[in-house]
């Protein structure tokens, strides 16, 4: 507590200070400041100070040469975690550079126009769109929602077969089919 104290009492004296160089050029913090712009830094800052006077406290830390040890096992237990995130990341952006998730964007708003679904419902899903990019539309939304979309569809068809091939149950007392169908 000691250690986030100074911390807090540091970045306060470099804040409040009139011509601090973390203050907007109106002298302000809001709405943008060098210091909501380095809010990552000071984020980061608390818990690296925090972890490491607490890990010399309870005697896990000896020095600074525990830290990067400490790093690379964290790192080994999240590499099947970034490959996965590498993986879909370049996904994403293979999705994004070929151009398929714009056409297909343009085809659902035409194809959800023309099924009526427009006005509050469209307003609600693009209301959170526009908080993040304020030029989104219609086809932006369709756009960023499709490269998950398709995998995921993929996937739970794939579950389905594979639960009707075995004749697994849907669920307690449910069949693989519901009579009358089929």
């Amino acid at each position: 507590m000691l250690a986030l104290a100074v911390v807090t009492v540091v970045v306060l004296a470099a804040v409040l200070v009139p011509v601090s160089p973390w203050r907007n050029p109106e002298g302000g913090f809001l709405p943008a400041s060098p210091l909501l712009d380095s809010m990552v830094f000071v984020v980061f800052t608390y818990f690296a100070v925090g972890g490491y006077a607490y890990g010399r406290v309870a005697g896990t830390i000896s020095g600074f040469g525990d830290v990067p040890r400490m790093m690379g096992e964290a790192l080994r237990d999240m590499t099947p975690f970034l490959v996965l995130a590498f993986v879909l990341g370049q996904f994403i952006a293979l999705f994004d550079w070929s151009g398929v998730g714009s056409g297909r964007a343009v085809a659902g708003a035409d194809g959800l126009r023309s099924i009526g679904l427009t006005g509050l419902p469209v307003i609600v899903l693009l209301t959170f769109v526009r908080r993040y990019e304020p030029q989104a539309g219609l086809g932006t939304l369709m756009a960023r929602m499709l490269p998950f979309v398709i995998p995921f569809w993929i996937s739970w068809v794939a579950v389905l077969l594979i639960f009707v091939q075995l004749g697994i149950p849907f669920g307690p007392g449910n069949g693989v089919y519901v009579e009358g169908i089929g």
